[in-house]
């Protein structure tokens, strides 16, 4: 649908232009011009940061509360669907820091396909001021692992995963271990 849109308006383009400009060899390419302008405008659009990503949910001033970290392996009965294993609520205000600021890090890249899982989850609890002595607390749900924040491919050598692998790797948290 929005091919045929962008066709449509193409062809609308060059008819205008045709009455303007008598040459065709300049009409087709100034529409070359423009439609090479939208393809590479559109390809830039797909790049962001997890700040810019997440900048409603996580403003200056909101409180993160606490975060529950998951650990995520492929199903043996069904490899799209995840098998937690093991999870753990962090409510240390430093290693949620250090965690945004590492996930802070990330440049990202929009991808059209997304997994069904990662390997890591991240739910925070995140509170923000709407409006003086109003507040607002919802969830903000991340699926990550080495390569992919969600639905973005990570392009950079951010190290994202830092401060969540040494939590996984610390023995001495009180993690809890799903069991069936």
């Amino acid at each position: 649908m929005d091919i045929f849109l962008v066709v449509v308006a193409m062809a609308l383009l060059a008819f205008l232009l045709s009455g303007f400009i008598k040459n065709k060899k300049v009409v087709l390419l100034v529409i070359g011009i423009i439609v090479l302008g939208m393809v590479v405008l559109f390809d830039q659009s797909k790049y962001t940061t997890f700040s810019e990503l997440y900048e409603s949910k996580l403003k200056q001033d909101t409180e993160v509360e606490s975060m529950t970290l998951t650990i995520n392996q492929p199903s043996d009965d069904n490899p799209t669907l995840p098998d937690r294993t093991a999870f753990i609520k962090i409510e240390d205000q430093t290693i949620i820091d250090q965690i945004i600021n590492d996930l802070s890090k990330a440049e990202l890249k929009r991808e059209d396909d997304e997994a069904f899982f990662r390997k890591y989850e991240l739910r925070f609890v995140v509170t923000n001021k709407v409006k003086e002595e109003h507040y607002r607390s919802e969830f903000l749900h991340i699926s990550l692992d080495d390569q992919y924040l969600s639905r973005y491919k990570i392009v950079n050598e951010a190290n994202h995963l830092q401060t969540i692998e040494s939590l996984v790797e610390n023995n001495e948290l009180d993690w809890e271990y799903i069991t069936e």
